[in-house]
Parts: C-alpha cells; structure tokens; sequence
C-alpha cells in the first residue's frame, strides 16, 4: 500500500476519533451508490484483516547487536518462534469508530504523490461523513475482536478504553475513481493514549480484488506525544 504521512491530518483525526460530544454523533448521509458502499466494505475489511495481534500486544524481542556462543542467531530464531506460538491463538481486541469521517478540503491539500490521481485528493476532501455498519465487515473472527467505540467522553467505557482494546481503528470515507479502480482512504490506529498514527493508502482493484498501488513508504507512524486525552 501506499502509505502517505500526513501530518495535517493528526489534529482533526484524534478530534474526530475523540469527540468532547456527550453524546454520539448520528449520521443520515448515505452511501452514493451499492458499489461504492460494497467496495468500501471490502477495503475496511481487508485493512482491519491486516492488523495482526502481535503488533500491539506480546511483542516479539528484536535481536541482540551482537550474536555470542551463548546465544547465536539460531537461538534467537528458536526463541522467536516459540513466543509466535504462544500468541498464535490470541485474540486482537479492536474497537471501531462509529462514523467513517470526511477530512475536509483544507486538511487534503497537500503536494499529490506521484502515481496518486488528483481526483482522488479531491473527493476524500468533499465526500460527505456516514455511519458504520458493523454487520457489513468481513474479518477473521478467529483472529480479530471487533466492537463499536463508545465515543461518549468521560464515561466509564470512554475511561476504559484502552483496557477493553488492544487497539482503536478508524476510517475515512473511501474515494473512488470514477470507474471504481481506485481508491484512496485514511486509516488512524491507536494503541493507548500517546501511540498512534495515520495513514493515507492508494489501492488499485486487480482481478476483482484490491491490492497495494505501491510499497508503503517507511515512517508513517507518527506518536501523539501531546495529546490531552484524558
């Protein structure tokens, strides 16, 4: 996937993904068409498909700068694996933002990368919000735990949070070429309340499937050392 820093995002995600609302955001815009709203099922599910347990939780070790007698790389890698499948059968506990956001016109205007159709920057900045429909995802049930996160602040849920989930997801509305063959969506993953990272990722449809546009560029993750979450 092609995944773009984007810095200008950061702020308006976290409000939107950690409303000070008291109550819940209600959404009526509907999906422009059945196709858009199916394919952007298929590309929330294949991304929240993505995320694997033991990238939030039982974190592998890395391997030591230097190798010995005592512990050679062969050790390290039987090690490595053993702790693999300690964690193989865990379940990854995600919470869901209820409302698939729109950015905002001034929050997508950035330089295009390359390869990037600028149709695509400008309706993820003019596509209206709309609600999520749990029902309609498809994912690894065996693998992934998925709830709504409860947006009201300050509630005991809201307080837990992080408790309940090993990590909270939350999606833009997905842009669309106009003959549906590509797409461009923001992804927000927060792991406690100063972790966390968005990502703008390209996709192309190929053979009645989505897949990466390019390699994901290296470092998206972007901490949210500032945050005021409490």
């Amino acid at each position: 996937m092609q995944a773009i820093s984007v810095n200008r995002i950061l702020p308006l995600l976290m409000i939107l993904i950690f409303s000070c609302k008291d109550q819940k955001k209600e959404v009526n815009i509907p999906f422009q068409d059945t196709k858009e709203e199916a394919y952007s099922y298929e590309i929330y599910s294949q991304l929240i498909n993505g995320h694997k347990y033991l990238d939030y939780v039982g974190l592998l070790p890395p391997p030591p700068p230097k190798f010995t007698e005592e512990f050679t790389e062969e050790d390290f890698w039987k090690e490595h694996d053993s702790l693999k499948m300690i964690f193989k059968d865990s379940i990854l506990k995600v919470a869901i933002s209820p409302v698939l956001f729109n950015l905002g016109k001034e929050e997508v205007d950035q330089p295009i990368k390359k390869g990037v159709p600028k149709e695509l920057y400008e309706k993820l900045g003019e596509i209206n919000e709309v609600n999520l429909d749990l029902d309609k995802l498809s994912y690894d049930k065996n693998r992934i735990g998925l709830s709504l996160l409860d947006t009201i602040r300050n509630t005991e849920k809201w307080k837990n949070r992080f408790k309940a989930s090993n990590v909270i997801l939350s999606y833009s509305r997905v842009a669309f070429s106009r003959d549906y063959n590509e797409a461009l969506v923001v992804e927000g993953v927060t792991s406690s309340k100063v972790d966390g990272f968005s990502t703008m990722i390209h996709l192309k449809r190929e053979n009645g499937k989505w897949v990466s546009a390019s390699p994901m560029n290296k470092g998206t993750k972007l901490m949210y050392k500032t945050l005021n979450l409490n």
